[in-house]
């Protein structure tokens, strides 16, 4: 029997992507974009990254057929149909693309369905949770700091005996705060394991000993040499581990 190699056995992780508009040397066009700390959170923790353009639902379930892991990357919002008075409290205007939802919440039910390990980042949090049945805060004041995100940094808790606690450890962590869309009750069949001190919710996982799903709204690719961040991609990469 072959043995395979080290390059053979590290886990393909797809990691979902944000469409940009870019400057380029013909002029502005549209690409499919993925932050670099994403890329390096998964090479570090000895994942091979694959980046997953936006394409038709009907063809998600394809992209997933030889990938180990998934990552539901952050940015944009969700394009949720709001009342007249949460419209009110929504910036102006807001970033949506209604295809990248549809790509990404089809990469959700194709993962959902394989049991495919998932991460979810800040939008991925809120789109699994709206997925499978939980409910979203349009709108959460005080919960973006921007491009300030390194300095303006706030606790959470997180819940012992959690899988998010096996990944970065259970009590008090530090974590950037850049959303504000959250979750306001998770999904059937998931929990909330991590808490802001004022009460809403900074992580949501799965309860299907099967199914690994660990949601946060903070962004770990940001803060890879801070608790809370390279660890997050670690917990994936071994749960994708290939045998």
């Amino acid at each position: 029997m072959a043995v395979k190699s080290e390059l053979e056995t590290r886990p393909l992780i797809a990691i979902s992507a944000v469409p940009r508009s870019l400057d380029t040397g013909y002029g502005v066009d549209l690409g499919d974009t993925v932050a670099a700390g994403l890329v390096s959170g998964v090479l570090d923790a000895g994942g091979i990254p694959i980046v997953l353009p936006v394409v038709e639902g009907a063809l998600a379930a394809a992209q997933l057929r030889s990938v180990d892991g998934l990552i539901l990357a952050g940015g944009q919002d969700l394009a949720l149909e709001l009342s007249e008075e949460e419209m009110k409290s929504q910036p102006d205007p807001r970033w949506i693309d209604p295809k990248r939802d549809d790509h990404e919440f089809a990469l959700w039910n194709a993962a959902h369905d394989s049991r495919l390990p998932v991460l979810g980042i800040c939008r991925g949090a809120q789109l699994i949770t709206h997925a499978a049945g939980g409910t979203l805060i349009p709108h959460l004041g005080g919960h973006d700091a921007g491009h300030r995100h390194e300095e303006e940094r706030h606790p959470v808790t997180v819940s012992a005996g959690s899988q998010l606690a096996e990944a970065v450890g259970a009590g008090d962590l530090e974590v950037n705060t850049i959303h504000h869309q959250a979750v306001r009750a998770p999904a059937p069949g998931f929990e909330v394991s991590a808490v802001a001190p004022d009460g809403s919710a900074e992580a949501v996982e799965s309860t299907d000993p099967d199914h690994w799903v660990v949601a946060v709204q903070w962004h770990p690719e940001l803060m890879l040499g801070a608790p809370g961040g390279q660890s997050l991609f670690g917990a994936l990469i071994r749960r994708a581990g290939r045998d």
